[in-house]
């Protein structure tokens, strides 16, 4: 027998100690279907009531008592809700940068809210100070949660482009700006709620500045 018929008889006598196509396919389907099982799992967890929230009108009228309804701030809870976040505090604050930025480091610092959401405040108007209010308090800023909240919007209108919304982390507390119209929310939440549980799992280990 020549040398390359040893090899292969060789080759040939170690074949039934290499599993099938077909059983190595049956293997990778079983470990993968217990990879989603195992998300599907965590998924569900993250986006039950384990994730409580607060909501945060920015309105000089509305803090005012000029406006009786906050519209904007309903849908925000009406969303919120549907996803399976819980509720915890709902305020309405004046366009001040001081008063915005004092109720999100008093929620964020107080370890008993995991989101912020904010409305209003976010445009290119004297008033709208809701970015730089965000931006002096947070620890990081989540840039691409908000470019993808601009990217999608922009696709109904143009004016999303006008947008300065803010979406940052502050003590393990996720902060999201949106605009001050219920149609601007909605539009706006219904994108950022894609990733904004994935990204609460991530920030939960944070607290640090907590009140004991």
């Amino acid at each position: 027998m020549s040398e390359p018929d040893e090899i292969f008889s060789l080759r040939m006598e170690n074949w039934h100690c290499i599993p099938s196509f077909s059983l190595i396919v049956l293997s990778m389907q079983g470990v993968l279907r217990e990879q989603l099982a195992k998300f599907s799992e965590e998924y569900n967890n993250m986006t039950d009531a384990n994730f409580r929230f607060a909501v945060l009108t920015i309105s000089d009228s509305g803090s005012a008592g000029e406006r009786a309804e906050d519209a904007s701030g309903d849908a925000i809870v009406e969303m919120m809700d549907a996803a399976g976040f819980r509720q915890v505090d709902r305020r309405m604050v004046p366009d001040e940068r001081s008063d915005i930025s004092a109720r999100l480091v008093e929620w964020c610092d107080s370890a008993d809210v995991d989101v912020v959401v904010t409305t209003g405040g976010t445009g290119l108007g004297p008033r709208d100070v809701t970015p730089e209010a965000t931006r002096s308090v947070i620890d990081i800023e989540a840039p691409g949660i908000a470019e993808a909240m601009r990217m999608e919007t922009l696709k109904n209108t143009p004016f999303a482009m006008l947008s300065r919304g803010v979406v940052g982390v502050r003590n393990g507390c996720l902060i999201v700006n949106l605009p001050g119209s219920p149609k601007g929310v909605r539009e706006t939440l219904e994108v950022a709620l894609t990733s904004i549980p994935h990204a609460l799992a991530m920030v939960r280990g944070w607290r640090t500045h907590a009140n004991p």
